[in-house]
């Protein structure tokens, strides 16, 4: 029996649905899922290249996979770097790229009996968790790690960590290093299993620092009566916690004649104990159909647990520039009209921190705003240009040194948030 390795190297959970996807499609056709790469006839590696970070990061996975792979054997790589830089990838692994929409090339690769198209997208990714997180061992990510720092100075770690406290010592340091893959949350909620459910693929902003759509292409909507009866399966199946899918879930319908009020307003009518997370609710549509939206949430108020609003900024000025279609003041208003009528409702947001252009008087606007919406969770990055984005060429580029300071002061103002 022919056996295939699907690793899970860092990424969202979109790209992780795509990821128990193959797993699930490889095993529908015979092959033998197997978490050893050298014991692999195909390895499928999955990663991110949102930032130049985690491009970095997976570049350095790919690194490690084909020191271990046998040679002459395929290896596929998948996740949003496969659209925003295959050509790193290729050139130096001799990689097949596969984006999403390309994923029916495995067909012909494998001769495949059962297609790819035919498979339903896995909803709970818990029972994919043994197959997709256990091929890189901890002196991998500890490799991993040093390849992505200077090597001088990783050696210099090892040399001391030897000569003062033994091998055992750096055996425990191995199993400490966490390379950045899924938070726990992707698979589970405080310990409960989430039902996913993918809404859509694509947005249709054109945001000048993301290069994510080169992946995913323009929002394409899963009809409203599917998605109802994948809903209903779910809560048939004894499900309470499920998890709304896309690039932009507030986009849902727009390619469709409906809208997201729709879709939330029928899940709703359920009279069932449930409740919601939404990843990725743009300020965009937020704004526009806010007063449904609010209408919504606090008549059923028991039924929304978090909604990850993606503001970006404080700043109009830098709004602009990104091509984010709202401003600042709007999306406070919305946060804190949720906040004032469902004040157990957990938002969250995503801050770019060091956008080509951002003056200081920008960076404090963002720090207010921070302090301001009462956010229960706030992801902070920092910008780096990515291929073929409007903001790669951008001239008036924040430098390492101020970007770094400001994350610091961001991080240390939401640390005092929490406090």
């Amino acid at each position: 029996m022919k056996k295939v390795c699907v690793s899970f190297g860092n990424g969202c959970p979109r790209s992780l649905q795509d990821a128990t996807l193959i797993v699930k499609y490889f095993r529908m056709n015979g092959w033998e899922i197997t978490t050893k790469f050298q014991h692999a006839d195909i390895v499928v590696l999955f990663g991110c290249a949102f930032t130049q970070k985690y491009e970095n990061e997976t570049l350095a996975l790919l690194k490690a996979v084909n020191k271990k792979m046998k040679k002459g054997n395929k290896l596929i790589l998948s996740g949003c770097i496969s659209g925003i830089n295959p050509e790193r990838a290729v050139e130096a692994f001799n990689v097949i790229a596969l984006k999403r929409k390309q994923f029916n090339q495995l067909d012909d690769i494998i001769n495949a009996k059962k297609k790819i198209n035919e498979i339903p997208l896995p909803n709970d990714f818990s029972e994919y968790q043994e197959d997709l997180f256990n091929s890189f061992s901890a002196f991998d990510k500890f490799l991993v790690e040093q390849d992505l720092q200077s090597l001088r100075t990783s050696a210099n770690k090892i040399f001391h960590t030897l000569k003062n406290k033994g091998f055992s010592s750096l055996k425990n340091k191995f199993k400490k290093v966490v390379v950045h893959g899924p938070q726990e949350e992707s698979i589970s909620y405080k310990g409960e299993a989430i039902y996913n459910i993918r809404v859509a693929t694509g947005c249709l902003d054109e945001c000048s620092y993301c290069a994510i759509r080169f992946y995913c292409g323009s929002v394409k909507s899963v009809p409203l009566t599917e998605l109802l009866k994948i809903f209903d399966e779910g809560l048939a199946n004894g499900y309470t916690l499920f998890r709304l899918l896309g690039e932009d879930v507030g986009c849902w319908g727009q390619d469709i004649g409906t809208d997201i009020t729709e879709l939330l307003g029928e899940m709703m009518k359920r009279d069932v104990p449930f409740r919601l997370i939404i990843d990725d609710f743009s300020p965009r549509w937020l704004n526009q159909y806010f007063p449904v939206l609010l209408e919504l949430i606090t008549k059923n108020k028991s039924k929304f647990e978090y909604i990850g609003i993606p503001v970006q900024s404080g700043s109009d000025k830098i709004l602009k520039s990104m091509k984010r279609l709202y401003k600042a003041n709007e999306a406070l208003e919305c946060i804190s009209s949720i906040h004032a009528k469902v004040p157990e409702l957990k938002l969250g947001c995503h801050i770019l921190i060091g956008f080509p252009g951002e003056e200081e008087t920008d960076f404090e606007d963002t720090i207010n705003f921070v302090n301001a919406a009462g956010l229960s969770n706030i992801i902070v990055y920092s910008y780096s240009d990515r291929p073929h984005t409007k903001a790669s060429l951008l001239t008036d580029k924040i430098t390492d040194k101020v970007i770094q300071d400001r994350m610091r002061r961001a991080k240390a103002a939401i640390a005092k948030l929490n406090e």
